[in-house]
């Protein structure tokens, strides 16, 4: 029995120590001598469980230069003006655009997985918008490349779309490509 109440202390101090380092104070420590009760260590888990959930509930979000990015983003808006692949003004352009668009700093123009994550899950813009392909290729009517960086409104250049205009009723959409002197609105995830 002894060895059982051992293992059991060694197991809430190991416990309490990561909580206290990982996450903040528990409600409850024990000092030399003193009765550990149910009620107290249960405190504890509760406490801990509640700090956990929080932090496994928070957006990944990559923060660099003073700008943020969420990551495993989904369509949040739509920009409220259409540009062709040069009114945009490069990538910086673009993702300030999303950010207004979406009213968050982490918003950016959608890349084609996470607009096919977003249609996974029934979130689908009513139109037809520029996205970032994600992809390079280069069928006959030129290369597609995102507008070169949305610097581009050539139309021998192409970028990459989210179609909902050739979709069969009950379709969600899927990505495409058009000539970048075509004026398209950002799709903007977040």
């Amino acid at each position: 029995m002894p060895e059982q109440r051992l293992r059991l202390l060694g197991s809430v101090l190991v416990v309490t120590v990561f909580a206290t380092l990982a996450l903040g104070a528990v409600p409850k420590t024990w000092s030399d001598a003193e009765v550990l009760t149910h009620t107290d260590l249960n405190a504890n888990f509760q406490a801990l469980d509640a700090r956990l959930a929080a932090q496994e509930s928070k957006r990944a979000i990559v923060k660099k230069n003073g700008k943020e990015w969420s990551l495993d983003a989904t369509y949040c808006a739509s920009t409220s003006e259409s540009h062709t692949g040069s009114g945009w003004g490069g990538w910086g352009a673009t993702k300030a655009a999303c950010e207004a668009a979406c009213s968050s700093s982490s918003a950016h123009i959608c890349s084609a997985g996470e607009m096919i994550r977003s249609a996974s899950l029934g979130i689908n813009p009513s139109h037809i918008g520029w996205i970032d392909g994600d992809y390079s290729f280069a069928p006959p009517t030129g290369p597609v490349r995102n507008c070169d960086g949305w610097s581009s409104g050539a139309p021998n250049i192409l970028g990459h779309m989210w179609d909902v205009s050739n979709v069969p009723s009950g379709g969600q959409g899927f990505p495409n490509a058009t000539s970048c002197n075509n004026a398209l609105w950002l799709l903007c995830c977040d």
